[in-house]
């Protein structure tokens, strides 16, 4: 017998508001990053790893940066060239980055609906909430991107928003930093990440992540209570 997919807790869009209640950190691709609190900081690769985390909910979400290094005009750089998404697993679950081989899907996160795009810039979202559970509350998250190149395609570097709200929870920043982690949280630049072994760094097909993540009929969403809700450029999507 075909088991009724669970109907998706329903809550409105988070969205800023005047209280200040919702929080944004944002990632530049030079690269540079805005944390919850508002700092402002430098992103740098370690000796030994060119991945930062920027923004982790313990158990179901750890969203990573990867840093690409260049010689330009006698000087080193660092740009932000992927976010990767991991589950509470840490399997992958998008990859989205820039497209050297074919720079029209760049930044495409698997799924045509996601991309919007326009000559030298492409922008993206998605929309992933949890409902309470134990003493955790109602969360949910909005990470949107944007990926831009000049004229000759030289890649400038993504920009990366995560826009948080924790459901009826008065210190929103308190909240974050007594239960989540990353640069985001904690506004540091030595969140330095390694990518788990290579079996779980591979995404899943677009087909598998379209069937499993927004039908809900991935048993490891029902254990971590992920209910992902996906958008298209400044528009985001809204639940069945």
């Amino acid at each position: 017998d075909t088991k009724p997919t669970p109907e998706p807790t329903v809550r409105p869009t988070p969205a800023p508001t005047p209280s200040g209640q919702n929080l944004t950190c944002t990632a530049y691709g030079d690269p540079h990053n805005i944390c919850f609190k508002g700092n402002n900081f430098q992103i740098v690769p370690s000796r030994t790893s060119n991945f930062v985390k920027l923004y982790e909910i313990p158990g179901k979400i750890t969203s990573v940066l990867e840093l690409e290094s260049r010689i330009e005009d006698d000087k080193h750089i660092d740009i932000a060239t992927a976010l990767i998404l991991y589950d509470g697993d840490m399997e992958v679950m998008y990859k989205i980055a820039y497209n050297d081989d074919d720079k029209g899907l760049d930044c495409k996160a698997f799924s045509p609906d996601l991309l919007s795009a326009s000559q030298h810039t492409r922008k993206g979202d998605l929309q992933f909430s949890w409902v309470a559970s134990g003493d955790l509350p109602a969360q949910d998250l909005i990470i949107s991107w944007e990926c831009k190149r000049l004229e000759d395609d030289t890649k400038v570097g993504m920009t990366i928003t995560w826009n948080k709200l924790n459901i009826d929870i008065a210190d929103q920043l308190k909240f974050e930093e007594e239960h989540n982690s990353g640069s985001c949280v904690d506004c540091s630049p030595l969140n330095i990440f390694y990518p788990p072994s290579p079996e779980k760094t591979t995404p899943p097909t677009p087909e598998t992540t379209s069937d499993s993540k927004v039908d809900g009929d991935d048993n490891k969403d029902k254990e971590n209570d992920f209910d992902p809700v996906q958008g298209n450029g400044d528009n985001f999507g809204t639940r069945a």
